[in-house]
């Protein structure tokens, strides 16, 4: 019985071969053979981010674009040359795979890590980025300084090092940041409203601008802010000034008045210069051209004002 029943299920198998020959189907020794001629590593071919796009920041000899956003990657785009044909030109950059390299600035779970704010100087040797969000290397306000040449690490601004030695800095996400004409300062801004100038030569030593919200309107004002939204931006004038919104109101006021203040950083102590022209809500947006002869601000109601700020 045993025997008899071992050949009929040997005839069957044979025959289930031959069918699946006959029908064109992989038999198990082909599966092995076309999985061995597989390579075996993962590939991606992912032509841009894969999370939200948070800001944006052209190098200084416009060749490039660094793009950086919630996926806690900045990535540097070569730009298209100006002698391509301007339907070459005005393709989607993602689609021509122009990514030239991807920077990977700090990377934690959850959100930790997400990139919100990029700057690229516009003079200095070497040329530099910087990136910056809510930082994953133990406070949240670290900002990362790299090569734009080559993407390598410079110098981390900020937070706390390896050897425990406070930096100095934010404590808080970073929400915006912007290099002086020469390249000489980076302003930073924190989501505590706090504002540090970083000096080049100064080893990009942080001097205070602007205290945190809770210290200059108490624990109640800081509070009344939260209602609104979380954007803290700024916009560097020339050389030597830095545009900030600031409130005038009271914080629970039922409509909160901002205004545009000028601080000099040369003269970080002193407080800033009002421009005349009020917001009826949290400034959202600030930029201004690079010689700072003109600014332009845009807020919560949907109000833009162009401003003279020499």
């Amino acid at each position: 019985m045993i025997l008899a029943s071992g050949r009929c299920l040997r005839r069957s198998v044979g025959l289930a071969l031959v069918a699946l020959a006959l029908f064109g189907l992989p038999l198990a020794a082909d599966i092995v053979r076309q999985d061995e001629a597989v390579d075996p590593h993962l590939r991606l071919d992912l032509p841009g981010h894969t999370g939200e796009v948070r800001a944006l920041a052209f190098s200084a000899d416009s060749a490039r674009l660094i793009s950086g956003g919630r996926d806690k990657l900045a990535i540097v785009w070569q730009l298209p040359d100006e002698s391509d044909e301007p339907a070459v030109r005005e393709r989607d950059i993602v689609r021509r795979r122009l990514r030239e390299r991807a920077i990977r600035w700090q990377v934690a779970r959850g959100p930790r890590g997400s990139i919100q704010a990029l700057a690229a100087s516009p003079a200095g040797d070497p040329p530099v980025v910087a990136v910056a969000g809510l930082g994953a290397m133990g406070s949240t306000g670290e900002i990362v300084l790299v090569d734009a040449r080559d993407g390598s690490w410079i110098k981390t601004l900020g937070g706390m090092a390896v050897d425990k030695v406070d930096r100095g800095g934010h404590r808080q996400s970073v929400t915006a940041l912007s290099f002086t004409s020469d390249g000489g300062l980076l302003v930073s801004q924190d989501l505590d409203g706090q504002v540090f100038a970083w000096k080049r030569a100064d080893g990009w030593r942080p001097v205070e601008l602007v205290r945190r919200e809770e210290e200059r309107l108490g624990a109640a004002g800081a509070r009344a802010l939260l209602r609104m939204p979380p954007l803290r931006p700024l916009a560097a004038l020339g050389a030597d000034r830095v545009a900030i919104p600031v409130l005038v109101s009271k914080p629970d006021a039922e409509t909160p008045i901002w205004k545009v203040g000028i601080y000099d950083l040369a003269r970080p102590q002193e407080p800033p210069r009002h421009l005349p022209p009020e917001h009826p809500g949290v400034v959202m947006a600030l930029a201004a051209t690079p010689d700072g002869r003109r600014l332009v601000s845009a807020d919560l109601t949907g109000q833009v004002i162009l401003h003279d700020p020499t």
